[in-house]
């Protein structure tokens, strides 16, 4: 089974840095743990995820075997979604980041529940069951996100000084 997730970015020029950056820094899952292969690590046009086909958005396919992968693709769009992400208005006017699951569902990017590079943080309960759950039944693997993610930092911030 397949699903996706996808953001929309705030400009032609954003879209393409976030396409560009993706390619060149972005490494698989598989490549971080060690396995040979990968089902959702690549950045994808919109015309190409599985439930989702607005043609200017950007997301990831991913599977739902995979809980840490599912989490360090979630990781991956919100790290892009922060810094080249439109942002819509709330019913109350507000202005938030957000993302797409499967071409319908909008998801807010909270700070609150999430840090400046996109990291689940445990504010609420759907992210402290989902901390909680890789941290006991894949250990490594907050680490290795978090080590990936600041690594990306780095590198973006070095690019788009």
């Amino acid at each position: 089974m397949s699903y996706s997730i996808s953001f929309t970015p705030k400009s032609k020029k954003a879209r393409t840095q976030a396409l560009e950056f993706a390619k060149k820094h972005f490494k698989p899952w598989s490549k971080l743990i060690g396995l040979k292969d990968d089902y959702a690590s690549e950045l994808l046009e919109g015309k190409n995820l599985s439930y989702d086909h607005h043609k200017f958005r950007l997301g990831f396919n991913y599977g739902a075997l995979d809980p840490p992968e599912r989490e360090y693709i979630y990781t991956l769009l919100r790290f892009l979604a922060i810094r080249v992400g439109k942002l819509i208005s709330t019913p109350l006017g507000n202005k938030i980041l957000y993302y797409i699951y499967d071409g319908e569902e909008n998801t807010a990017i909270w700070e609150s529940e999430h840090d400046k590079n996109g990291l689940a943080i445990s504010n609420n309960r759907v992210n402290e069951l989902t901390l909680r759950f890789l941290r006991y039944g894949y250990p490594k693997s907050l680490d290795i996100i978090r080590k990936e993610v600041e690594r990306l930092a780095e590198i973006w911030e070095r690019e788009n000084r």
